[in-house]
């Protein structure tokens, strides 16, 4: 049973900046790119039975991806903090002539093709610590869970109640598990 805790701002930050050191370490220490998973999900609870099974299927289809792609990753880790689930990858991308932006693409096409997709981020780091952006891949950027400006611009101006984004987040879930006979 999953004992859901509010989450202060400390921890959020905390957890950005032990996020940060892990990858910075597992950059240095496998010297190759780090694909990164996490959730966007809107609220003070961000551990729940509900994130804890979204980001079940965003591993499931990364290691799906993975293994068509016939790479075996360096590193796999997958948590389940207070601050909400998390994955992350090391991929030995190299091995198969993938460049840095194909897997960039891979990660936005695995995040637009799943039915719960939208709520997953997947974030990937270069060797020289630096994320790459959808805008290098010539994407624009990701779209609000409710309308169709910029979800950063309604994320930063609190456009949208955030009640509404969980029930939102909570029907999409919900849609899913039907369809797929859940």
């Amino acid at each position: 049973m999953i004992i859901e805790q509010k989450v202060t701002l400390e921890n959020m930050l905390n957890c950005r900046e032990k996020r940060a050191e892990k990858q910075q370490y597992l950059l240095a220490k496998y010297h190759q790119p780090v694909v990164f998973i996490s959730l966007v999900w809107p609220g003070e609870v961000k551990d729940s039975s509900a994130s804890r099974y979204v980001m079940e299927l965003a591993v499931k289809t990364m290691n799906n991806a993975v293994e068509h792609l016939h790479l075996h990753a360096s590193h796999y880790q997958c948590e389940h903090l207070i601050t909400g689930p998390e994955a992350i990858y090391c991929l030995p991308i190299d091995n198969i002539g993938l460049s840095i932006l194909d897997l960039k693409k891979l990660c936005v096409r695995l995040e637009r093709a799943h039915p719960l997709g939208r709520l997953w981020d997947i974030d990937v780091i270069n060797t020289h610590k630096r994320p790459i952006s959808r805008s290098e891949v010539g994407l624009p950027p990701r779209r609000c869970l409710l309308c169709e400006k910029t979800a950063h611009l309604c994320a930063r101006s609190h456009a949208h109640d955030v009640h509404t984004l969980i029930n939102t987040i909570h029907r999409r879930i919900d849609e899913f598990k039907q369809r797929a006979g859940n």
